[in-house]
C-alpha cells in the first residue's frame, strides 16, 4: 500500500512540476528593458554588425548634440573560439553618415552604448536614461542596417512600424534579408503573476492532497470489503 501511494504521489508531482515549472520560471524572470535583440538570417556577406535605423524627427530629443561624438562600443565574433574584435568607428563612417529619412541608433542617438554581433545574433545595449520601449514609442518606424567592419552599409531592410507599448518589454527583432518583423516579450502583470503563484503553490498542492486522501480512503474501503468477503466465505465454509 505504501509503495502504491508513494508512486502515485511521485507521478502527480512530476506532472505538476513539468507542466507549471516553466510557467513559474517565465513569470518570475524579469525582462531586459535596456537592450534590443536582433536575430538575422540571409545577411549580406561581410556583415560585421547590425544597427537600428529610426525614422528622423525634428528636434530629436535623443539625438546627439552638435559636435558631439558617438560613444558606442562595437564588436563582432571573428572565429569559432568566441573571440570578438572591437571596431574603432567614428562619425565619418558610412553608417554614421547614412540618412534616407532614417538614421543610426549607434551613431546618431545618445542612448545607444554598445552592440555585439555573432553569427546572425546582435545584442544592443542602451543606457539607463531610457527604456527600449521609449525609443520605439518615440520614433515609431525603424529598419535594420547590415554593416561591414569599416562601417559601410551593405544592405537595409524594409521599414516596420512599432506599435505603442506601455509595458516593460524585451524587443526581439527578426531580420531576414530585407524583410523585417519584431515581437515583444512583455513583463507579466502583477495580477497574473499572483494568480500563477496561487495556482502553483496553493491550489495545486490542495488538489493533490485531496486526490491522495480520496485514493487512500478508497483503497482502505476496498481492503475492508475484501476482508469481509473473505470472512464470510470462511464462515460459510466451516458451516458446511
Amino acid at each position: 500500500m505504501r509503495t502504491r501511494i508513494s508512486a502515485f504521489i511521485a507521478a502527480l508531482f512530476t506532472v505538476i512540476v513539468c507542466t507549471f515549472g516553466g510557467i513559474d520560471a517565465c513569470a518570475m524572470t524579469p525582462v531586459e528593458t535596456d537592450s534590443i535583440i536582433i536575430n538575422c538570417r540571409n545577411e549580406p556577406e561581410g556583415t560585421a554588425f547590425v544597427d537600428v535605423l529610426f525614422r528622423n524627427r525634428e528636434k530629436d530629443k535623443y539625438g546627439l548634440d552638435d559636435g558631439e561624438e558617438p560613444h558606442c562600443e562595437i564588436s563582432f565574433r571573428t572565429d569559432n573560439e568566441n573571440n570578438f574584435k572591437e571596431l574603432e568607428l567614428g562619425k565619418d563612417c558610412g553608417i554614421a553618415r547614412y540618412n534616407d529619412g532614417y538614421s543610426s541608433l549607434l551613431f546618431c542617438k545618445k542612448p545607444a552604448t554598445s552592440v555585439h554581433y555573432s553569427r546572425g545574433y546582435g545584442y544592443m545595449m542602451i543606457s539607463d536614461m531610457v527604456q527600449n520601449k521609449d525609443l520605439f514609442n518615440y520614433y515609431g518606424e525603424f529598419r535594420i542596417a547590415y554593416c561591414d567592419e569599416k562601417g559601410n552599409v551593405l544592405q537595409v531592410t524594409d521599414a516596420v512600424k512599432a506599435e505603442k507599448n506601455s509595458r516593460n518589454s524585451e524587443y526581439h527583432i527578426s531580420a531576414d534579408g530585407t524583410s523585417l518583423s519584431y515581437e515583444l516579450r512583455v513583463e507579466p502583470k502583477i495580477g497574473l503573476l499572483l494568480l500563477i503563484l496561487f495556482v502553483i503553490y496553493i491550489l495545486l498542492p490542495s488538489i493533490l492532497l485531496a486526490i491522495v486522501i480520496k485514493w487512500i480512503a478508497s483503497f482502505i474501503r476496498h481492503r475492508k470489503e475484501e476482508k469481509k468477503q473473505l470472512t464470510d466465505y470462511t464462515q460459510d465454509y466451516y458451516k458446511k
